[in-house]
């Protein structure tokens, strides 16, 4: 059995509140926001990945040492760019998450792909054309906070009829939280 899985980090409830006025402008505006409780800052997408390449993951994870450091949430951008909206995302500045992202590559490089970290938060999908002019002025230079990251994770993702559901598989505090679906 495989798992669809990613690293990442989690946004405080200060964050999410900040980000909540955005969010629900996104949605009038026809976009598919994020829900509050699914934001989170990815690492490293892994995607679908089997229970014996699981297990030597969270081997190697392990070994990775863990120093907290500052995040700041600011500014908000467009992928692919502004005048063609797939994603909306908020801007993340930190020089610890691309060290951390760094030594995850390094370490996991025999099982995974390096994947360059493009550090962003995203806030919502665009999947129809949609003007966005005057939200990218109103937003373009907001600062939305700053928070100590104190840990990593490697979550799972299952499509459900209620939305996507994240759940933590493993975290860098140092335990297994949930048992994998074997």
């Amino acid at each position: 059995m495989s798992s669809r899985l990613f690293l990442s980090i989690e946004i405080p409830r200060s964050i999410k509140e900040r980000v909540l006025p955005p969010l629900k402008e996104l949605r009038e505006a026809g976009a598919v926001s994020v829900p509050p409780k699914n934001l989170h800052l990815t690492v490293k997408f892994l995607g679908e990945v089997r229970s014996d390449k699981l297990h030597k993951t969270m081997d190697i994870l392990e070994k990775i040492e863990f120093t907290p450091f500052k995040i700041s949430i600011e500014e908000i951008g467009a992928f692919p760019n502004k005048e063609y909206v797939r994603v909306v995302w908020a801007g993340v500045k930190s020089k610890g998450l691309e060290e951390l992202s760094e030594n995850i590559n390094k370490s996991l490089k025999e099982i995974f792909n390096y994947e360059k970290l493009t550090p962003h938060l995203t806030l919502a999908r665009v999947k129809n054309k949609i003007m966005l002019n005057s939200f990218f002025q109103k937003y373009s230079n907001k600062k939305f906070g700053s928070f100590k990251a104190k840990s990593f994770e490697l979550m799972s993702s299952e499509f459900t009829k209620r939305g996507v559901e994240y759940s933590v598989i493993w975290s860098s505090s140092g335990h297994m939280v949930t048992n994998d679906k074997e």
